[in-house]
């Protein structure tokens, strides 16, 4: 009925798509709705100022959903503890080729072994709470733990 040039309607007029195609667009809102009413991992920061990531599901399906978040961003988990609610993991973040320069070549002194980190799991309620710790058990809270709890988020939430 319309014929269109460059995108728009011949004539002026604007013409409304049919919304009743539900397989013609990645940009349907009815998709977009349904995935915003899924409860999703969320970055807290407490009022002693440390930092920890709310799971919106119970213990088991959180160990399970970290785990598989973990694995994914490239964590080298070493040992488990589902008791104690415990991984053990080595991590090295990737590096962006760009931002080494020819210096860092030079570097044959620097440690390049990958963090080892305690990620715990409690039970609240009906979620979890995940905590990123270092290698002696101390609750980590800075950047470094902000950036691997962004990172377990990121795949937790997929």
């Amino acid at each position: 009925m319309y014929e269109f040039f460059g995108g728009q309607p011949a004539g002026g007029g604007t013409q409304v798509a049919d919304s009743g195609d539900s397989g013609s667009s990645g940009n349907d809102a009815g998709a977009s709705q349904r995935r915003s009413n899924v409860p999703r991992a969320e970055i807290i920061n407490n009022d002693e100022g440390q930092v920890y990531m709310l799971l919106p599901d119970e213990y088991e399906d959180a160990w399970a959903a970290a785990e598989n978040a973990m694995v994914n961003i490239g964590m080298e988990i070493r040992s488990t503890d589902n008791d104690k609610g415990e991984f053990v993991v080595a991590y090295k973040p990737p590096q962006n080729e760009e931002d080494k320069g020819w210096f860092d070549a030079l570097k044959f002194w620097k440690n390049d072994d990958p963090a080892v980190y305690r990620i715990s799991l409690t039970s609240v309620d009906d979620r979890t709470e995940l905590v990123v710790h270092d290698e002696d058990g101390d609750w980590l809270s800075g950047d470094e733990a902000r950036d691997l709890l962004n990172r377990i988020q990121l795949q937790y939430n997929r």
